[in-house]
């Protein structure tokens, strides 16, 4: 009957340090997994940080392109008007002189002298 009762504190004593060292394991396991929670919230957090950072510089370079685009024609119509003044130049240099071509230049003789 000793034997029996010792064998049962014997074998309590076990499962009593087994359970402990399992409880020991499981809270370092919970502590790991805090850890690596709050490691991904934090990293959760720069994401989405950075997501809103990019999602803005996306609208900046949307607008910046719009601007560019506005610039260009612009800069197309500038040049279309420049080609064309150019062409009238170039005709009125090239076709015989009428009156309203003579002017004369500056302080000089007086008989009329056609200016490019």
């Amino acid at each position: 009957m000793r034997d029996f009762v010792r064998q049962q504190r014997e074998r309590h004593e076990a499962i009593r340090r087994k359970t402990e060292e399992k409880e020991e394991k499981l809270q370092m396991i919970i502590e790991l997994l805090q850890k690596k929670l709050k490691e991904n919230v934090v990293k959760h957090k720069s994401v989405s940080e950075l997501e809103g950072r990019v999602e803005q510089l996306e609208k900046l370079l949307a607008h910046k392109t719009a601007a560019l685009d506005t610039l260009t024609i612009k800069l197309r119509a500038i040049e279309s008007d420049r080609d064309s003044l150019r062409r009238q130049l170039d005709m009125l240099q090239t076709s015989p002189a009428s009156p309203s071509l003579l002017q004369p230049e500056g302080p000089g003789p007086s008989s009329p002298t056609l200016s490019l």
